[in-house]
C-alpha cells in the first residue's frame, strides 16, 4: 500500500500473507506446548496472551496517529518498516542457538 500499487494486487498480497500466517500459528503453538513444562504451561501461555492483548490498543492508537498526522503511504511505510525490523531482530539472540536442542529434548521426554 505504501508503494501505491494497484488495489487488486494489494488484496492478493494480503490474502497470501493471511493464509501463510494462518498455517504458522498452529506450528508455533505446538512448539510452545513442547517447550514449556506442563506445571507452568497455563501461567506462561496466559501471561503471553495477556501481554499481547494489552499491547493491541497501543498499536491501534499509533496507527491512527500516524494516519492522521502524515500522508497515508508514509504511515504505511513506517508501520511496515517496524514490522520488518521486529521480524529481522527475532533472528538474533542466544535463545535461537539452543532452540533445536531444547525442542529435541522436550519431545523426547
Amino acid at each position: 500500500m505504501a508503494a501505491q500499487i494497484p488495489f487488486p494486487l494489494v488484496l492478493a498480497v494480503i490474502a497470501i500473507a493471511g493464509l501463510s500466517a494462518g498455517s504458522i500459528n498452529p506450528m508455533i503453538d505446538t512448539i510452545l506446548y513442547a517447550l514449556i513444562p506442563g506445571d507452568i504451561r497455563a501461567r506462561t501461555l496466559g501471561a503471553m496472551t495477556a501481554t499481547v492483548t494489552a499491547g493491541m490498543p497501543f498499536g491501534s492508537v499509533m496507527a491512527g496517529y500516524l494516519g492522521q498526522s502524515m500522508p497515508l503511504p508514509l504511515a504505511f511505510a513506517i508501520i511496515g518498516g517496524c514490522y520488518a525490523g521486529v521480524f529481522v531482530l527475532t533472528g538474533f539472540g542466544r535463545h535461537w542457538r539452543r532452540f533445536d536442542e531444547s525442542f529435541r529434548h522436550a519431545t523426547e521426554v
